[in-house]
């Protein structure tokens, strides 16, 4: 019961600091669309996840469902870090253009994040 309760509160807690971080970087035009993305992650991540694990299971052992979500938390990580000095440099820049890839790449951020609380 206890496991139960500080799984609650930190899902809780995790889930409210990604959405404040992503309204943060996000301006008042692109907020419902970026909290759309983050929907789309965390619900595709509730989706996604059950098969996925069993099929890893299935076919791969007990471990590996573990070794895969911790090897996807390291990577999306690593992209999370690429994305968050490119965001930084946007800002820097202020109002300047970042055409489609950069709006691309914004989007992606957030999936990532989203993400990472179901991972």
């Amino acid at each position: 019961m206890i496991t139960r309760l500080a799984h609650g509160f930190g899902a809780a807690n995790s889930s409210t600091l990604v959405y404040s971080i992503a309204a943060s970087f996000s301006t008042e035009d692109e907020i419902k669309t970026v909290m759309g993305y983050m929907e789309l992650g965390f619900y595709l991540g509730f989706a996604v996840g059950p098969p996925l694990s069993s099929f890893l299971y299935h076919y791969f052992g007990y471990s590996f469902p573990f070794l895969f979500c911790s090897s996807l938390f390291v990577i999306s990580l690593f992209f999370l870090n690429i994305l968050n000095k490119q965001e930084e440099d946007k800002i820097e820049e202020e109002e300047e253009e970042i055409g489609f890839f950069g709006a691309l790449f914004n989007r992606v951020k957030y999936i990532f994040l989203s993400l990472n609380i179901f991972i």
